[in-house]
């Protein structure tokens, strides 16, 4: 859902890496008063973008803060805590995982060794309202991995894939927007799973 016409997550880490090289750059060269104003203002632009993001300069700076998730080996169980992106009617479950009240996000940025295919598993249980289910959207560096109606009423794993993901570090992003009015329709996700296809 965009927010002053920028859709959360719409930065990939590596162009805000670059994004603040080039304003930098600018901030330097910026000789005159009028070219300064509207340098500062960019900044000011792009330390919105960053506080939107969950990130910070020092992110930036050290990739190596995000948990690695490996090329090899068995998939990675995701740490629910580590999700510091949430917006909307989102929160922790009292039992471990979020519980998407109604529409609303989570993401996490990871860092993976290399790219290409990546199937996200995830742990989740739907509740309907109207005969309808919930529908859960996956994406991993801006790559839709997939949505799924969560139809199980006892936690069932859910496999989503994507693929042409670049290494380094990257958002996994799930997100639910076909909510029912009064909160009545709701996904509750209990575990993630990330691994090399």
């Amino acid at each position: 859902m965009p927010v002053d016409g920028v859709t959360e997550g719409a930065f990939s880490y590596s162009v805000l890496v670059a994004m603040r090289g080039h304003l930098e750059q600018a901030e330097k060269a910026a000789a005159s008063w009028v070219v300064a104003q509207r340098v500062a203002r960019m900044r000011a632009g792009f330390e919105w973008v960053l506080k939107e993001s969950c990130l910070t300069a020092a992110d930036l700076d050290a990739p190596s803060r995000f948990p690695r998730i490996p090329a090899e080996g068995k998939p990675v169980s995701v740490d629910p805590s580590i999700f510091r992106i949430r917006k909307f009617f989102v929160e922790p479950h009292k039992d471990g995982g979020w519980v998407f009240w109604a529409h609303g996000i989570i993401a996490a940025d990871l860092r993976l060794d290399k790219p290409g295919s990546y199937v996200i598993t995830v742990t989740a249980k739907g509740v309907p309202c109207e005969n309808v289910d919930p529908v859960l959207n996956v994406y991993l560096d801006h790559c839709p991995a997939g949505s799924m109606a969560i139809s199980a009423r006892d936690f069932k794993e859910y496999e989503f894939r994507a693929d042409h993901v670049s290494a380094g570090v990257n958002r996994l992003l799930l997100s639910y927007w076909n909510a029912a009015s009064g909160g009545r329709r709701n996904v509750f996700v209990k575990e993630i799973r990330l691994g090399k296809r």
